[in-house]
């Protein structure tokens, strides 16, 4: 069998390709475009310069905040609110993945919505 062209190949599968390229867009427009901004962490930033402008300082924004008396208290309460999120969260899903597995189709029915709602992420 002799091997296909790359050419011949992306002419025979356009549609595949056609159809991955939603998915390519949203991966590059909501997940890498805005890793630019985390620039800004590193930097002082002026929105006169902008991000490319402003000048690089390093660790020194991270730095200030850990050194502050606060910084302590502030990671712990994110922490701890971030754990309570979960402890509320997590027990619907699978309350309902195991209702659908023990009962039937009509409780299955009721139970969709109330059980999935709650843990589903904040808009």
């Amino acid at each position: 069998m002799k091997k296909q062209s790359f050419k011949a190949y992306m002419k025979g599968h356009y549609d595949l390709y056609l159809l991955l390229l939603p998915a390519i867009l949203y991966t590059a427009v909501f997940l890498y475009i805005p890793m630019y901004g985390v620039l800004m962490a590193f930097q002082d930033y002026s929105p006169v310069k902008g991000i490319i402008g402003s000048n690089f300082v390093g660790l020194k924004h991270f730095k200030k905040f850990f050194s502050t008396y606060m910084a302590k208290q502030i990671i712990s309460n994110t922490v701890i609110l971030s754990g309570y999120s979960l402890l509320a969260s997590f027990p619907f899903p699978v309350a309902k993945i195991s209702g659908h597995e023990v009962m039937g189709p009509p409780v299955n029915v009721i139970s969709t919505a109330p059980l999935t709602l709650p843990s589903s992420p904040p808009p």
